[in-house]
């Protein structure tokens, strides 16, 4: 259950027991505006989040690369630049192998990378709202991009040196959609498809219903993946066969789902119906 108070834009953390704010846009003095997209972290003293801003945690603190926020009185607060790579851009999601490694994407086609000790400007070969972005290693990263008015869509990749656009077979985006695999030939890309990569050609797998916009994916391991999206759909790929949990779907479009995380033991799905945030927790028995 979220707290009752959490308005606007902040982040949450799971203590094993309940949900605590850690970070709250809206009403921050020290450091901090905007609204926030995406959370990736490495351990419990190692996270990053990434919005209109890009903050990362250490375990103490909180800190801001694209800007920060200084009081010059009780109501008022000048904004200061820090990196003006960052500042002024969205960022949707961010991924690495390490927090010396990162890749953030986000609006425009905005593809930047952290080294450890400066973001640079990546140039993505696409000008659409980059989503979501994951990779097996260092020279295989991908990012999934799509624009709801156009309904334009791709997928670009890294291989170490270039973002190129790769061709996918898959039905034309309709939504923001979601990249994740467990290994360079073992990769999914999901939106109003799921279509798996094997290291050499795409295949579209036949889901439960199509209806349905899958935002969302994460996994363990090739026989236990979850995509999540649209009323509520939470489904599960064994590797061979589809279920979907029919007890969460919302017909009437109350609920949608945005992402999804496991480690094998519990799923947590995230996503809002109306004003609401809605976290929903699965585990196994």
């Amino acid at each position: 259950e979220v707290p009752d108070d959490q308005i606007q834009s902040n982040v949450l953390r799971y203590d094993g027991t309940g949900w605590h704010t850690v970070v709250d846009a809206a009403f921050d003095e020290e450091f901090t505006y905007g609204e926030f997209s995406g959370v990736y972290g490495f351990s419990s003293t190692d996270v990053w989040i990434v919005g209109s801003n890009i903050l990362h945690w250490d375990g103490i603190d909180w800190t801001p690369h694209a800007a920060t926020l200084v009081r010059t009185g009780p109501t008022s607060a000048t904004v200061i630049t820090l990196d003006s790579t960052l500042h002024g851009n969205f960022f949707n999601a961010i991924w690495g192998t390490s927090s010396g490694n990162l890749f953030a994407v986000g609006a425009n086609g905005i593809i930047v990378h952290y080294d450890g000790s400066g973001w640079t400007k990546m140039e993505s070969g696409t000008s659409l709202t980059l989503y979501d972005v994951w990779g097996s290693g260092s020279t295989d990263v991908y990012a999934v991009a799509m624009d709801f008015f156009s309904a334009q869509w791709t997928v670009v990749h890294y291989d170490g040196s270039t973002w190129q656009e790769i061709a996918v077979d898959a039905a034309p985006f309709n939504r923001p959609g979601g990249v994740w695999g467990t290994n360079a030939k073992n990769v999914y890309v999901v939106s109003n498809f799921v279509s798996q990569f094997d290291g050499s050609t795409w295949k579209q797998l036949v889901v439960p219903n199509t209806i349905y916009t899958m935002t969302g994916v994460d996994g363990s391991k090739s026989n236990d993946v979850f995509v999540v999206g649209s009323f509520g759909v939470v489904m599960h790929w064994n590797g061979s066969t589809w279920h979907q949990y029919d007890e969460l779907l919302r017909p009437d479009g109350s609920i949608g789902l945005r992402g999804v995380w496991t480690d094998g033991k519990e799923v947590f799905a995230v996503g809002s119906s109306g004003t609401q945030a809605i976290i929903i927790r699965g585990t196994r028995l």
